[in-house]
């Protein structure tokens, strides 16, 4: 026992220092704009998280001390009744912001069409651009607004509703289970994203349903039709809405294959429905002759070449020859932005058909600069990713009240502009509401609820498959940990906002499921 306990104290002190240096690092790229450490803030904040663990740990205990045999079991009624109110909640959101809002991204595509496949995912391309003919045949993109927020909310709805569900049907206190019910029904956070006609939702709202299939899965002998229909439905979202989607899909089935030995078969039947998404992307490439730009995956790996290079570091004539080609050194110099990877990838200079010829010349130029580079290299880095990694506060956390990225003129024209359909106090009163959703949790703080409740995981529970229910929400973290354009967005951490609820689950989860199976995925 002692030698346990030992082994948890270390734990909780070596997650305790990680945690103290990010808030010294972070603090002092906040005040300073410079990488040093900073003692004090070390010291108070590993301090403060050492105790915040080691009070969470018996927390946990404690509640896994307590009897919970005779939890309650809800059947699949329940889960219509949450899709239905979900949906109810979303729509004074849409009221007050009617048509919806949005981003540049959506509204390049809506513009530009499939062309903008080069940088969007070509099959979230291809939903944009058959909304936007559908709403110009009836005269106004507002069609095409309103059909795309009623898919969105019903998606998320659905999904948000799975969440609760099984959050209900989980042995965990009771509280957790208040916390997973309010986190959906009363989180301006949450309902100002469900109506914003961006890429992130549904993505975000699939990596988290897909949490807690994973554990359901994990949890079975033999999972059912049901789950593994569920299971890909999830898994193709993800690969139809971001393009890092792949980058989660892929290592989570080869994880699962060697977890779930005897389900090979449904996960090689997923396997078919990506490499089937994969084709119908390859088709659309060439039939409207688009070709992604390898830039969109390199964001960090330009950063540190960009910085070696704006810092004066080492670099020798045949990687000087190449940087050259893709953009003058000069010009890196000048546009290098440590917060920013577009003022160098979207130069108007850059070559983008010259990168995309030269790959494997780009990798190994990176990795010829990284040893005598290697110190530029991660300063630029930890700029590059530090508000996902920060657990101090960059701002108020981004949340779209209109339409954005083109002119009120063409919003007009197109009949997007915002028009509300209530008015007098009571939209005053419910944009007041919404208008909190800029203090909600920002990159670094869930980032660091993911975290704790992981190692909670680990401290507190046997066997793994509570751990690798975590796992599209590591890969997803991961994936923009390594390729991130800018060095904080609540975009790129949508999902963990998603599933902040089911974290807390998986830490305060009792044995088994409640007495009756999930009827939702039975």
């Amino acid at each position: 026992m002692r030698k346990a306990l030992k082994l948890f104290d270390f734990k909780i002190l070596l997650f305790s220092m990680v945690f103290g240096l990010a808030a010294s690092f972070g603090l002092s790229v906040k005040d300073t704009d410079t990488l040093c450490f900073k003692a004090i803030p070390f010291l108070l904040a590993a301090a403060a998280m050492y105790l915040l663990l080691t009070a969470a740990v018996r927390l946990v205990k404690r509640a896994e001390a307590e009897d919970t045999a005779a939890r309650k079991a809800y059947g699949i009624k329940v889960w219509w009744i949450l899709f239905i109110s979900l949906i109810l909640v979303c729509i004074p959101a849409y009221s007050v912001y009617y048509p919806g809002t949005s981003y540049y991204d959506t509204m390049i595509i809506v513009q530009n069409g499939m062309m903008m496949a080069s940088q969007y995912p070509v099959l979230y391309c291809l939903l944009i651009v058959l909304l936007t003919k559908i709403g110009m045949f009836f005269g106004s993109l507002k069609i095409s607004a309103v059909l795309y927020c009623a898919a969105q909310i019903l998606v998320i709805s659905a999904l948000s509703a799975r969440i609760c569900y099984w959050t209900l049907n989980r042995a965990v206190p009771r509280v957790i289970k208040w916390f997973t019910l309010l986190w959906f029904f009363i989180n301006p956070f949450l309902q100002m994203y469900a109506i914003a006609i961006i890429k992130e939702p549904v993505f975000s709202a699939a990596i988290a349903a897909l949490c807690t299939i994973v554990y359901d899965m994990l949890s079975s002998e033999k999972p059912s039709k049901r789950q593994w229909l569920f299971f890909g439905a999830c898994v193709l979202l993800l690969v139809i809405f971001r393009s890092n989607g792949i980058y989660v899909a892929i290592p989570l089935l080869l994880i699962l294959a060697i977890r779930l030995k005897k389900a090979r078969k449904p996960l090689a039947a997923v396997f078919c429905g990506i490499v089937v998404l994969l084709a119908a992307s390859k088709a659309l490439y060439l039939r409207f002759d688009v070709e992604p730009y390898f830039k969109e995956s390199l964001a960090i790996p330009l950063q540190q070449m960009s910085a070696v290079a704006a810092k004066g570091g080492s670099i020798n004539e045949e990687e000087a020859e190449f940087l050259n080609t893709l953009l003058p050194l000069e010009t890196i110099a000048e546009n290098y932005d440590s917060t920013n990877a577009d003022s160098i990838k979207w130069n108007v200079h850059f070559n983008d058909e010259y990168l995309n010829k030269h790959k494997f010349e780009f990798i190994k130029t990176w990795f010829s600069m990284l040893p005598r580079n290697l110190g530029i290299y991660i300063e630029a880095y930890l700029k590059q990713t530090l508000w996902y990694w920060s657990p101090w506060r960059q701002g108020n956390t981004l949340v779209f009240t209109r339409i954005g990225g083109v002119s009120k003129d063409w919003l007009a024209e197109n009949g997007l502009a915002s028009d509300p359909l209530i008015g007098g106090t009571l939209y005053t009163a419910l944009k007041s509401y919404y208008g909190l959703a800029v203090y909600a949790l920002h990159e670094g703080a869930l980032t660091w609820i993911m975290a704790v409740c992981f190692l909670l995981t680990c401290i507190c529970k046997k066997g793994s498959r509570s751990l690798l229910a975590f796992l599209p929400c590591i890969l997803c973290w991961l994936t923009v940990m390594i390729s991130s354009p800018t060095n904080g967005s609540i975009r790129y951490m949508l999902p963990l906002a998603y599933t902040v609820p089911v974290f807390l689950t998986l830490v305060f989860t009792k044995g088994e499921q409640a007495q009756a199976s999930n009827a939702l995925t039975k």
